[in-house]
């Protein structure tokens, strides 16, 4: 079943490649929209030292993904030196998750910058 599906999505990613991204989704201001987008999303979950951070160099090598890692969103920010950085800073130093807000919100914004140049998204964390 997962080689069935890996094989449509190849499929799917020569199409989309034969197409300009100028024919991505817009939004009224000109930007692409995500909502519109239809661009796979896959989540890759697993503790600490499974091998998601291997899966996904296979998997982007293989099909070209967007891969995003929530804690290196989070530690870019923090080393961008913004006052959501130093927010984020201060909860992780004492120890506090990072509301899952803060991480979508994060998430959202890079997603949304890749989307005229991506096949799909691969999200690791």
């Amino acid at each position: 079943m997962c080689h069935q599906m890996a094989m449509e999505h190849e499929s799917k990613q020569k199409e989309q490649a034969a197409n300009s991204s100028a024919s991505a989704p817009q939004t009224p201001s000109g930007e692409n929209s995500m909502r519109d987008a239809n661009v796979p999303i896959i989540w890759v979950l697993g503790g600490p030292g499974c091998g998601k951070g291997t899966q996904c160099e296979k998997i982007v090598a293989k099909y070209n993904f967007s891969h995003f890692s929530t804690g290196d969103l989070l530690r870019e920010e923090v080393a961008s030196g913004s006052d959501k950085g130093k927010e984020l800073q201060a909860m992780m130093k004492q120890g506090i998750l990072v509301p899952n807000e803060a991480v979508l919100k994060l998430l959202e914004a890079a997603m949304a910058k890749a989307l005229s140049s991506t096949v799909g998204y691969l999200i690791d964390g």
